[in-house]
């Protein structure tokens, strides 16, 4: 198979349409998981009430802006299941906690069914994972029997070639097939089986026609992977870089630019730009919800406090935060005032309130 010095062709589109029917399917989950609960609720869906379908309408559309926020519609070929259903899972809960958080504001609460809401997200929550635990194994039966699979071409030595080679080979269902590969020397190609095997040369690679092209060498050869992706500019398919298994560890880590460096984040918090506002919004809004959902219980816990002892109902103390800055932590007295004053002590010495040992 001639996979070198042809006209750029137009990759696949299925990526793309699989991405608009991943979003066809939850916007369909979250209208039929609303119909489905008003039918439990109710026990009827004929002259449904005007302000429900407005509510399924506003939750759909804001549904999918999250979902594509939390990275739900990227691709997942042969990526873990496991971690889709968990960003599905937090979608829902980011979902939820903006839906109850706008009723309480708005004081629309009460015209709104709670259990009808609870269980129109439970219902779309299930459709969605629902939907997808179908689609992928019929998906993965499919890239077995050679339909709807990609184009891979390896670049780098043999041994980083051979093991990544291994890989795609051991999982036909990730949907991959190496149909070329480029050694920096032409002697190992008897090693890995694939009949379009030579030498790398970079100016007939410099158009490769593949859907993916894999450049495999170790770190310690950067600027030999500098010369070969710099020879790949005009590559129409997804260039990527695949280290060594000694250097595997280190994937494990986001990559920053700092001065012009590009820098291994070996130990760093990863809440900056836009990823520190989503944070930020997200526990507001749910920590907003909770302080909803426990005021009750609290309230009672205040009183309890009050009514058994003199003295403030919370007890303040100055902390230090994970970057560094201190701030005032509030927590609900369970001693009596000026416990401390002589000093800390072991608690079975401490004088703590009726209410404190709850």
């Amino acid at each position: 198979m001639v996979l070198l010095m042809g006209k750029p062709k137009t990759l696949s589109g299925f990526d793309a349409y699989s991405h608009v029917a991943a979003r066809l399917a939850d916007a369909i989950a979250l209208i039929a998981g609303g119909l489905l609960a008003y039918w439990m609720r109710f026990g009827y869906l004929v002259d449904m009430v005007e302000r429900y379908q407005w509510m399924m309408l506003s939750g759909m559309l804001l549904g999918l802006t999250i979902f594509s926020s939390c990275g739900i519609y990227r691709s997942w070929r042969g990526a873990v299941r496991v971690e889709l259903v968990v960003r599905i899972v937090h979608a829902f809960v980011i979902l939820a906690g903006i839906i109850f958080t706008y009723l309480y504001f708005t004081k629309t609460g009460e015209r709104f069914s709670r259990l009808w809401l609870g269980l129109w997200l439970t219902n779309a929550l299930v459709l969605s994972v629902g939907a997808r635990t179908v689609a992928y194994p019929v998906l993965n039966r499919l890239r077995r029997q050679g339909k709807n699979r990609k184009r891979v071409v390896l670049i780098g030595d043999v041994n980083s070639c051979l093991i990544a080679h291994r890989h795609i080979v051991s999982q036909p269902s990730a949907g991959f097939d190496v149909t070329a590969v480029r050694l920096m020397n032409e002697g190992g190609c008897h090693k890995i089986d694939v009949p379009d095997c030579r030498a790398f040369d970079s100016q007939r690679d410099s158009s490769i026609v593949s859907d993916e092209v894999w450049v495999c060498l170790p770190l310690a050869r950067g600027n030999l992977v500098e010369e070969i992706l710099s020879s790949l500019d005009h590559c129409v398919g997804n260039v990527r870089y695949m280290p060594d298994m000694k250097g595997l560890r280190l994937l494990n880590h986001d990559i920053s630019s700092v001065a012009g460096l590009y820098l291994f984040d070996m130990s760093c918090s990863p809440m900056s730009g836009k990823a520190r506002l989503i944070k930020s919004v997200e526990d507001k809004l749910l920590a907003g919800l909770a302080l909803l959902l426990l005021s009750p219980l609290m309230l009672f816990i205040a009183l309890a406090v009050k009514l058994t002892s003199r003295g403030p109902i919370f007890y303040r103390q100055d902390r230090m935060s994970w970057n560094g800055v201190s701030f005032e932590m509030l927590k609900f007295r369970s001693m009596a005032v000026n416990n401390e004053e002589d000093g800390v002590r072991w608690e079975r010495h401490q004088s703590s309130l009726p209410s404190g040992g709850f």
